[in-house]
């Protein structure tokens, strides 16, 4: 069955079953805690019943949702950062178990037959994340400092392809033999540090990854269609992206505020202003956060931007990247922030029978 599954801070997990028209399902951990040791997330400290405090920032917890990813009818969420990582599998995309515990993890590339957690000591399942076993560690570095912090990942074509940046730092290596050995790609012109650390996306044979160039102020597309190993640069606008580029089957996308910006090489970028229709009438433009396309074409997203979670929350869903619906109040749950959606092939469930 054709499902889009979504994950968010403090576990949060939702399905929608009906091509983005409604989501069920949605539970975060923090469902069966008391009343008063719930929060919301980012809003300060508050008050525990033994008389402490505790902190409402999601990011740095166990609950903290990092990475989603789905390959061969497997659903795969990582959790955790700043604490041991988990990693939670799933066939329905509504009952989940933990396939294992290790290290925070930003991405799950999946190839056919091998998946590798992206961090710099990555583990490795050859059963479609059932078992993890220790995989060769990435040789991140830059100008002879150590690079701890992965960012992104992504396969496509044969090749995993990683990046990384600890403050100044960054790094991009690439593997063609199923993680067990790594290199350092080439930018022309420049240095992969110049791509900063991206999530890149693949499609046609092209990875692409988006970051923001500081010095030039403006959105900036690396691009490469040879297996990875070299990369070109390229300028998108001005415009800071809110979302990961993806891969629709005929083209690039990413979206920044009231903005969606499309290529089909990742070389050469049109940008075009969205706008939102609520209740069939024309309400300004969107901000796309988390976002995802199934194999039909339709994409779904929750509105991106900082504190745009709880009341401020809306669920969206498009055909073309342009226009985009927003849902009724009744067809979602307001809740913890989304990080992740993704498309796949889920088992019936009672909830998606």
């Amino acid at each position: 069955m054709p499902v889009f599954v979504a994950t968010g801070k403090q576990l949060r997990r939702a399905i929608s079953c009906d091509d983005g028209l409604t989501w069920k399902n949605d539970v975060s951990v923090d469902d069966a805690w008391p009343a008063n040791e719930r929060y919301r997330c980012f809003s300060g400290n508050f008050a525990l019943p033994d008389g402490g405090s505790g902190s409402t920032d999601c990011d740095h917890n166990a609950y903290s949702s990092t990475a989603l990813a789905y390959g061969n009818g497997v659903f795969l969420q990582t959790a955790g950062w700043g604490t041991p990582g988990s990693f939670f599998r799933s066939t329905d995309g509504v009952t989940w178990s933990q396939a294992a515990s290790g290290p925070n993890v930003q991405d799950v590339m999946v190839g056919p037959n091998r998946w590798l957690l992206a961090t710099r000591d990555p583990r490795k399942s050859d059963d479609f994340g059932l078992t993890w076993t220790q995989s060769p560690s990435i040789p991140l570095s830059m100008n002879g400092n150590t690079i701890y912090n992965v960012r992104g990942g992504a396969y496509g074509g044969g090749t995993y392809v990683v990046s990384a940046q600890d403050g100044a730092n960054t790094d991009w290596q690439i593997s063609r033999d199923e993680g067990e050995t790594w290199q350092r790609p080439t930018l022309q012109g420049g240095t992969m540090a110049d791509c900063g650390a991206a999530h890149p996306a693949f499609g046609n044979g092209i990875f692409v990854g988006i970051t923001w160039c500081q010095a030039q102020t403006a959105a900036i597309a690396c691009r490469s269609a040879d297996n990875g190993q070299t990369w070109t640069r390229s300028t998108i606008g001005t415009d800071a992206v809110e979302s990961r580029p993806l891969w629709t089957g005929s083209q690039f996308m990413a979206w920044s505020n009231g903005k969606v910006h499309r290529s089909t090489d990742g070389i050469t970028w049109t940008s075009t202003p969205t706008q939102r229709r609520v209740n069939g009438s024309l309400s300004g433009s969107v901000l796309v956060g988390a976002v995802a396309v199934s194999a039909q074409g339709t994409l779904v997203a929750v509105r991106g931007g900082w504190q745009t979670w709880y009341e401020q929350q809306r669920f969206y869903r498009s055909t073309d990247g342009i226009l985009w619906d927003e849902l009724p109040e009744s067809a979602y749950r307001k809740g913890h922030p989304v990080i992740q959606i993704v498309w796949g092939l889920a088992r019936k469930s009672a909830v998606c029978p």
